[in-house]
């Protein structure tokens, strides 16, 4: 129970006792326990991937979705207490005494964890941050919406140009303007040739999206102050063909503001793409719904990781 919520999830226990034991954090969206994502249950895949490699995990329904109760969260910082109830949860459970415990988080979610590290850190022994932005939400989103790949064909201009215009449509959303936001909305679908019907079809859901309390919120946010203050150990990794939070500018942040006292442990894997998802046939990156799998480097990775420093703090002897 969190707060005003009901939270269901899964429990997933490897057949031999425990080494470890985490708590599963999605990025953004009204995610079930899973984490669908191009069809593959990325969460569900990670949890297997996990509990064979002796470590324990625990997934749960977000608020208000699938068979979570409650209202649904407006924006990431909202999450914190119920990730916070799913934590103290599996503290409590017998078969996990005397192990340690860590958040293991993707995308948004990493800001979940380090949120809540603050408030848990005598009950948290490491954290695993996934494709984690590591610079403020405007400079994630505009470097996101912006990217050149995007729009194959336009010289450096236009490219600027675009750029331009997302970040006036960014500055908007975190003044809470919506005026500004549909200004900027139809700027930007006349400067990259929209025709009128797709025009018509995603105006209104764009507009509204940038005018949610989640994207205000996410785009003031800088997560490099909770990080910063992190002391236990630290395993980052991102995948060489992210292009939502790309390692070239969500890296440094964390190797230059990592806490004195913790250890941090940064990893770019090549070609592995922002969820570790990879289908047969497909180039890193690319996504066939119904093709994708789990990357099997991000789950050696892991729990190698934790093996040999996620699970330094002698929890027995507390």
């Amino acid at each position: 129970m969190a707060q005003d919520a009901l939270l269901a999830g899964t429990l997933t226990l490897p057949a031999d006792p425990p080494r470890a034991a985490v708590v599963l954090v999605q990025g953004a969206g009204p995610h079930a326990r899973d984490q669908v994502i191009s069809g593959a249950p990325m969460f569900k895949l990670l949890a297997e991937g996990l509990a064979a490699k002796g470590i324990a995990s625990l997934r749960i329904d977000n608020a208000g979705v699938g068979e979570s109760t409650g209202e649904r969260v407006e924006h990431f910082k909202q999450r914190v207490p119920h990730i916070r109830a799913a934590l103290d949860m599996l503290a409590m459970r017998p078969e996990l005494a005397g192990v340690p415990f860590g958040i293991l988080a993707h995308s948004e979610g990493t800001m979940v964890a380090t949120e809540l590290w603050a408030e848990r850190a005598e009950v948290i022994d490491f954290l695993v941050l996934l494709g984690a932005p590591g610079q403020d939400g405007r400079t994630v989103w505009i470097d996101q919406q912006a990217n050149p790949a995007r729009f194959a064909g336009s010289d450096d201009a236009r490219l600027g140009e675009i750029r331009q215009i997302f970040a006036a449509i960014a500055d908007a959303a975190i003044a809470g303007d919506r005026a500004a936001i549909t200004q900027g909305a139809d700027r930007l679908f006349a400067t990259v040739g929209l025709g009128a019907q797709e025009i018509a079809e995603i105006r209104e859901g764009f507009i509204d999206r940038m005018a949610s309390p989640e994207m205000r919120v996410f785009l003031a946010h800088d997560p490099v102050p909770a990080f910063a203050k992190v002391t236990d150990p630290v395993l980052a990794v991102w995948g060489t063909h992210d292009q939502l939070t790309a390692p070239a500018i969500n890296v440094p942040p964390f190797l230059a503001q990592r806490s004195d006292a913790g250890a941090l442990t940064a990893a770019v894997l090549p070609r592995e793409d922002h969820f570790f998802l990879r289908g047969e046939g497909l180039a890193p990156g690319e996504h066939e719904n119904g093709k994708m799998e789990l990357s099997d480097a991000i789950v050696a990775l892991i729990a190698t990781w934790i093996e040999r420093s996620g699970s330094s703090r002698d929890r027995g002897a507390q």
